[in-house]
């Protein structure tokens, strides 16, 4: 736990180093008590249409500099272009919501309404929130994140009813074998600013995202993965949540291929092409350089989280994912 520094309350948060573009906000400091608070939550309205200007206002600088024009120095150099798409404003990085999440909205008008269905109907992840003070600033609290699993209500509904009173099972696969005490995507040096949640995502975690059509999920496998949401004044949602980080290229291939066709080097030699021009951004942070190739994507990618119960530790929905002989 973070020392106690003699019962003062949480100070306003250090602006830290002044550099381009928008970070995540800094650690509060000041004494970690009264951590009583438990909240659940699970996730709805998966925000991936992120056409027009949306894309910036979702997304953070992860790379802590600004490619605001073509004479800017990038962070590296895409193997399939001269140079990787410019920053949004203040130099947010979020290429996959630019460029690729814009695509298919343009092909497919519905499928963020598609996969907002799929949430409503269960296939989402639950936000553990513990160890929270319940006020603007906490130095540190744990946050894990967990695969549902289904859902139990006690007035017998068949559907969630997205009222506080869900009681969502959780997924074997989110815990080590299976042991409820032993979640994966555990942060347990996360905190609260502002009243704004920041954590952080073991690298490479499956974060599922919901899909349509030929596979029922996404798996987002992330390197500086973040997640960010600000609680809300009665402490029942997460709003302006973001999931944001570094998507590599064989985790972000593999994902189209799982769904996209059976044949799938073919798939990956266009994916390597079409994805290569687009990389921004290097899987391991600080590895990059202006004569280095990008190996990564930038992701951000929006949630709303609402108040929910915790339940069980159960086997896991089975993945509809297409089969090929």
């Amino acid at each position: 736990a973070v020392p106690d520094t003699g019962g003062i309350d949480a100070a306003p948060p250090d602006a830290g180093p002044v550099i381009c573009g928008t970070p995540h906000p800094s650690r509060p400091v000041g004494s970690d008590r009264d951590d009583t608070a438990t909240r659940t939550y699970a996730l709805r309205d998966i925000l991936v249409d992120q056409r027009g200007d949306l894309w910036e206002e979702l997304g953070w600088n992860l790379d802590e500099r600004c490619s605001l024009a073509l004479t800017d120095e990038p962070a590296c150099i895409p193997p399939e272009a001269d140079r990787g798409p410019l920053d949004g404003s203040g130099g947010v990085d979020n290429v996959f919501g630019q460029r690729v999440l814009r695509q298919l909205a343009d092909i497919n008008p519905s499928f963020q309404q598609d996969m907002r269905a799929a949430m409503l109907e269960g296939r989402t992840n639950i936000i553990r929130l513990a160890g929270w003070n319940g006020t603007d600033n906490d130095p540190r609290v744990e946050v894990f994140v967990a695969e549902a699993a289904g859902h139990v209500r006690l007035d017998g509904a068949d559907a969630p009813q997205w009222d506080g009173n869900d009681r969502w099972n959780v997924a074997d696969v989110s815990f080590v074998g299976g042991n409820p005490d032993r979640p994966i995507a555990l942060d347990d040096n996360a905190y609260v600013v502002n009243r704004r949640l920041v954590a952080q995502i073991p690298d490479r975690q499956p974060f599922l995202i919901p899909w349509v059509g030929r596979s029922t999920r996404f798996e987002v496998t992330l390197t500086q993965g973040r997640i960010s949401a600000r609680i809300s004044n009665d402490g029942n949602a997460l709003e302006d949540f973001t999931l944001s980080g570094r998507f590599g290229d064989s985790d972000l291939e593999d994902n189209w291929i799982r769904f996209g066709s059976c044949d799938a080097e073919s798939l990956r030699r266009a994916l390597e092409l079409q994805f290569g021009a687009l990389y921004d951004l290097r899987s391991a942070p600080g590895s990059g350089g202006p004569s280095v190739d990008c190996d990564a994507m930038s992701v951000a990618i929006g949630f709303t989280g609402v108040a929910a119960l915790y339940g069980e530790v159960v086997e896991a929905l089975p993945d509809d994912s297409m089969t090929c002989p």
